[in-house]
């Protein structure tokens, strides 16, 4: 499908980003999850059911998504609400999103479709390995939370001080005791002594999306 005029410089801004951020995205994904497997087995805040504080409806009317699965993350408390998707499909819905949260022009539907489609392409052979190897095939996660308990202050600035090597970081007001957000894709915050991170990487949806659901998953904990 041919796209010319405002359309196709639309869709050329947002894959020239889209393919610069990528692989700064995944490296912040990546160490974000290393810095929550090195904390220690009784840093880990003891819970019940998490993904009790906010049900997933709510949680579906804020992410324009269908919330198939919420359940507790494999290795920490925390809750994962899924969605049916591939990973490559999501990640560029992600990216469309992100762009217009960081103040693009709106994108008209040719445009998002050529875009879709060539996010999809670019992204086929990593997004059928990394479906293979899902925990429930056909679904990703399109927003998790994990909470931990410790040395909060500490957790808040080695990863303010981490991502801010590779994507600027803003603060966020009246969210928990301290709380900063990153490339529209992951939230972190601090409540008293319990160290909170979002991650929202394969969602429609950027920061403000999740930042009202996060208030009020930060007041339940």
């Amino acid at each position: 499908m041919a796209i010319s005029g405002d359309s196709g410089r639309v869709v050329a801004v947002r894959v020239r980003d889209g393919l610069s951020r990528a692989d700064g995205l995944a490296w912040l994904l990546a160490a974000a999850i290393a810095l929550g497997a090195l904390m220690p087995a009784d840093g880990h805040a003891a819970s019940p059911d998490l993904c009790k504080i906010v049900g997933s409806a709510a949680v579906g009317q804020a992410l324009h998504a269908d919330i198939v699965r919420a359940e507790a993350p494999e290795s920490e408390p925390g809750c994962e609400y899924s969605i049916k998707d591939t990973p490559g499909n999501s990640s560029t819905n992600h990216a469309i999103a992100m762009g217009g949260a960081m103040g693009g022009a709106p994108m008209d539907p040719a445009a998002a479709k050529a875009l879709s489609a060539f996010g999809n392409a670019v992204l086929a052979s990593g997004s059928a390995k990394e479906a293979k190897s899902a925990r429930h095939p056909g679904e990703v996660p399109a927003l998790a939370f994990s909470v931990s308990t410790g040395d909060a202050q500490d957790e808040m600035k080695t990863n303010r001080d981490l991502m801010g090597r590779v994507s600027p970081v803003t603060p966020v007001p009246n969210l928990g005791d301290d709380a900063f957000e990153t490339s529209n894709s992951m939230l972190f915050v601090r409540k008293g002594n319990k160290f909170i991170r979002f991650i929202y990487t394969q969602c429609n949806c950027a920061s403000n999306d999740v930042i009202a659901l996060a208030r009020q998953i930060v007041a339940g904990l």
